[in-house]
């Protein structure tokens, strides 16, 4: 449970993780390198390929049983597949003898190995959508990426139905809610289809260079506006849609704030607010540290500086502050959901749930502040990922992974019953 917790942590400070569509040629020959050495039982050459703080976790005679263990439980690596790649690390699907396993491989700016993890693999399961509903694939092709998404509609539906866009919060999330830093709980297919029982119509995507969606931008070029001109551009998508009668943004999470810049750059019916954070990311941040064995007093420091619009130093290998992240931070960090709430001149619905470890009832309280005429509706039980779960973290957390777990039946009908007001 303490690996779930880290990859939860992962997700939420390392906001702009992107998966490409392309295996870099450091991780193609590096992945080569290291099959004929495990393959040859060579710990030596794999220690090799280690970076310092790898070698020093992980020495040489530790190497040596490592690589022993694992050939004689899997035995020889027969073919690896490259399956996406992040900032962080690179996936493959790796065939063993004994089964099929999944392969994790990071680099630093050296091309020396900082990340090696072999766990059970997954393929990515097709979700089947409830019979009394319709669920469409959709494309939208920008200038500098491709938005892929699903909409979902009720199959006797009678005239215009409102759609509901969903946008996901932060780290490498799919139309589905899941991540590939620990969550596979279904969240936002369970919203769409209960609010598709409901006659309520949704969008959800992938977020651009996750999935199917693709982006023609590098890291170092990204920009919290790149995933607010999305929305913006599927807002404009259903309202031009004839099926649509009205067009609410919900926002989830980091999903909250891009909704809201969204819905005031192209306007919109409503919009709600999911377990939105009530103030800047970066104080956000700073509290998240303070609360996890990584916590350095000069992460303070470096945080506030990118608060201000300036750039830090930091190592290539540095995952929070890298020269690759920081223009992305530093765009997001001048967003204050408190101010950008406040503009919005629509019906809003802020709802947060009780057991939200992530984000507290304070911060919808602070959004409730800044906007006194939007409606606040706690969700007694309810956490992060839209889940009933209890306040005990750990078995909170177990819920991250639990896609059997229903969707949270009082969110639905608190949307449900703030949608039909615009029908």
């Amino acid at each position: 449970m303490k690996k779930l917790f880290t990859m939860l942590f992962l997700a939420l400070v390392f906001p702009c993780v992107i998966f490409a569509q392309t295996e870099p040629a450091s991780y193609k020959q590096t992945v080569k390198q290291f099959t004929g050495s495990y393959n040859n039982a060579d710990a030596n050459a794999i220690f090799s390929m280690f970076d310092a703080k790898m070698q020093t976790a992980l020495p040489l005679e530790k190497t040596q049983q490592v690589v022993m263990q694992l050939k004689a439980q899997l035995g020889e690596i027969k073919s690896t597949e490259f399956k996406s790649y992040n900032a962080m690390f690179a996936v493959y699907k790796t065939t063993f003898t004994n089964g099929v396993f999944g392969l994790k491989l990071g680099l630093d700016a050296t091309n020396k190995m900082n990340m090696l993890l072999v766990q059970p693999y997954q393929e990515e399961k097709t979700l089947t959508v409830d019979p009394d509903l319709t669920e469409s694939p959709v494309s939208l092709s920008l200038s500098d990426a491709s938005i892929s998404g699903s909409i979902i509609t009720p199959k006797n539906s009678i005239g215009k139905i409102p759609v509901v866009l969903i946008i996901a919060g932060s780290g490498p999330t799919d139309r589905n809610g899941n991540s590939s830093l620990g969550i596979s709980a279904n969240s936002y297919f369970l919203l769409a289809e209960a609010l598709g029982k409901a006659g309520i119509a949704t969008l959800r995507y992938d977020k651009r260079a996750i999935g199917k969606s693709t982006s023609a931008k590098t890291e170092v070029d990204l920009r919290f506006d790149d995933f607010v001109n999305d929305a913006v551009a599927l807002v404009k998508m259903l309202k031009a849609d004839p099926r649509f009668s009205k067009v609410i943004i919900l926002g989830h999470s980091e999903g909250s704030l891009i909704g809201m810049v969204a819905a005031e750059k192209e306007k919109v019916d409503a919009f709600v607010s999911v377990a939105g954070a009530g103030e800047k990311a970066s104080a956000i941040i700073k509290k998240q540290l303070a609360a996890t064995p990584q916590a350095d007093q000069t992460y303070v420091a470096k945080l506030d500086s990118l608060d201000q619009g300036l750039k830090i130093s930091a190592a290539d290998n540095d995952p929070m502050f890298h020269s690759g992240v920081q223009p992305y931070l530093i765009s997001w960090f001048k967003y204050n959901p408190q101010t950008e709430i406040k503009k919005l001149k629509i019906p809003v619905l802020i709802l947060q749930g009780t057991t939200d470890f992530q984000v507290s009832v304070n911060d919808a309280q602070n959004l409730k502040k800044a906007k006194p005429d939007a409606s606040l509706v706690l969700i007694e039980g309810m956490n992060h990922v839209l889940k009933q779960a209890p306040a005990d973290r750990a078995t909170n957390a177990a819920t991250y992974q639990d896609p059997s777990l229903p969707i949270d039946a009082k969110l639905v009908t608190a949307i449900t019953q703030f949608v039909n007001r615009f029908k």
